[in-house]
């Protein structure tokens, strides 16, 4: 299970907890489930897919559904950005609903438009209180309640997805100019991938954005060899010379 949750909040709460342990304290947890916690916009799906949110609550819930956009996506500087409706490039419906106890409720997802550029965004399901403030503790009888945040990642990719890759051997740095991601799963300085000096990597590198790698290990010439993934998919073999 996959959730963003308050760190602090969460580790007061158990802290809470196990004071109160004989004095009859209990958790009481945001009953919801979210899933997938991945979804891609693109020609496959005709830019439509949808989140399911479950309850495991025996009480009605009040659901809200936030957007937010990724920006610098896989580096450093990656953070979440608010964003208002009319600037959004896809679209959550409902944004709001009220799930009854062991319901579930589909939010369908679409694209604004097709992009030319993959963009990168997190759509965030959270249980509200009725006047709309988010649930964050409750005080009456040692009660807590423990509001999870669950923050789904969406991709939305351009009609025509191609990473461009290019290496700098005196930066060490390897670019994507491509319009989508690249997940890289290991590299080489090699001419064939069954005679490769393999490295592992494990990062996707985003577009118009840049990652280190190790240049200084079985570089005999100038050929970097790529070993990438998408999906499920079956690795793909990409030579970038430099």
């Amino acid at each position: 299970m996959f959730a963003f949750i308050n760190t602090k909040q969460f580790i007061k709460g158990w802290a809470e907890c196990f004071a109160l342990l004989f004095m009859g304290c209990h958790s009481s947890w945001a009953g919801i489930q979210v899933s997938p916690m991945t979804v891609v916009l693109d020609t496959h799906n005709q830019y439509v897919s949808g989140i399911n949110v479950l309850s495991d609550s025996q009480e009605v819930q009040y659901i809200k559904v936030d957007i937010k956009k990724i920006e610098n996506p896989g580096t450093p500087e990656q953070k979440d950005v608010d964003i208002n409706d009319e600037s959004s490039a896809i679209i959550a419906s409902p944004q709001r609903f009220i799930l009854p106890a062991g319901g579930r409720h589909v939010v369908r997802l679409l694209s604004n438009g097709i992009p030319s550029t993959e963009g990168v965004w997190r759509v965030y399901v959270h249980s509200v209180s009725d006047d709309d403030q988010d649930i964050v503790s409750k005080n009456n009888d040692a009660k807590i309640a423990i509001n999870i945040n669950w923050g789904v990642l969406v991709y939305n990719e351009p009609e025509n997805p191609e990473p461009k890759l290019s290496f700098n051997p005196t930066t060490g740095l390897l670019k994507n100019a491509g319009n989508t991601r690249i997940f890289i799963t290991r590299y080489g300085f090699c001419n064939n991938a069954n005679n490769c000096q393999w490295q592992n990597f494990g990062y996707a590198i985003y577009p118009n954005t840049a990652k280190h790698i190790n240049n200084k290990k079985g570089k005999k010439e100038n050929i970097l060899l790529i070993e990438s993934r998408k999906g499920n998919a079956a690795p793909k073999y990409t030579k970038v010379r430099f």
